[in-house]
């Protein structure tokens, strides 16, 4: 294949990206208009005030995000384990596009990720933890008053008497146990300890528990969206993922749009210029 060919083929590729994003723009916007909807129904369900913009200063504060993502793909790409699009001099179209991606990006991961699928986790994380938490007690506890009355009319007053025993367990287990959110509140802990503490005013400033949760959750869809950048990338975005809660929790979500997108115009200028120089 030409170099020519190769061209065509990466410009060809950003604008497929360019459409697919807008899809996606479009899917968020959808989910958008059901937390609308969720917001109006239930108020008190998912509190969000993070639609803010705390300025310039506050991006430049993420300096060391932008420097992270320079050095480790310099380093990739002077390896050569970097799936650079092309390699050829004149690649202006190509970083054009991949500028509008790289805005793109910035704008409906983070309105996604870091907003309208919190919601939906909070959702699910709700459920399930009902499922598994209260759903089975009260199952159980009507398990155990219909064995306890069957064993009754049956003489069996012994077994009767064990069998209402464990009603009352199980209405101590649907009443006190919440078996999910107890797994996020681990997670949230080792969180806590794998981001060296520096995460604590997300995790643990007083913001909504369950909302809290339900970011962890969107962070690994995230951090799933990237699998095609292999382990160092899943690593990388979910930490990335890590640093724009954040950055969305302290400085507003119109900030973490901003960071998300400078992160990725950095690096396609990057491959840009080292492009030029090969």
């Amino acid at each position: 294949m030409t170099y020519a060919n190769l061209k065509v083929s990466a410009i060809q590729r950003e604008q497929y990206l360019v459409l697919s994003q807008l899809i996606a723009i479009a899917v968020v916007a959808v989910a958008a208009v059901g937390v609308w909807l969720i917001g109006l129904l239930f108020p008190s369900f998912f509190i969000y005030p993070y639609f803010k913009w705390s300025g310039w200063e506050a991006v430049w504060k993420f300096w060391p995000l932008f420097a992270w993502g320079v050095g480790l793909n310099l380093i990739l790409m002077l390896l050569g384990s970097s799936k650079l699009p092309i390699r050829v001099n004149d690649n202006r179209e190509l970083l054009g596009w991949e500028l509008v991606t790289s805005t793109l990006a910035g704008v409906w991961e983070e309105f996604g990720y870091r907003w309208a699928f919190i919601c939906y986790a909070m959702i699910g994380i709700a459920v399930v933890n009902w499922v598994f938490g209260a759903g089975l007690g009260w199952t159980l506890v009507i398990g155990c008053v219909i064995g306890a009355l069957v064993l009754w009319s049956e003489k069996e007053k012994g077994l009767a008497v064990l069998a209402l025993g464990g009603a009352v367990l199980a209405v101590l287990f649907a009443l006190y146990v919440n078996p999910i959110y107890w797994f996020y509140q681990f997670l949230v802990w080792v969180i806590h300890f794998t981001t060296l503490t520096l995460m604590d005013p997300v995790l643990y400033g007083g913001h909504q528990t369950l909302l809290i949760f339900g970011a962890v959750v969107a962070n690994s869809w995230f951090r799933d969206g990237h699998k095609y950048q292999g382990p160092l990338g899943l690593v990388n975005s979910w930490y990335a993922g890590m640093v724009l809660l954040y950055a969305t929790v302290i400085y507003g979500l119109w900030t973490a749009v901003v960071v998300h997108a400078l992160y990725d115009i950095v690096i396609s200028v990057l491959r840009f210029v080292l492009q030029k120089t090969r």
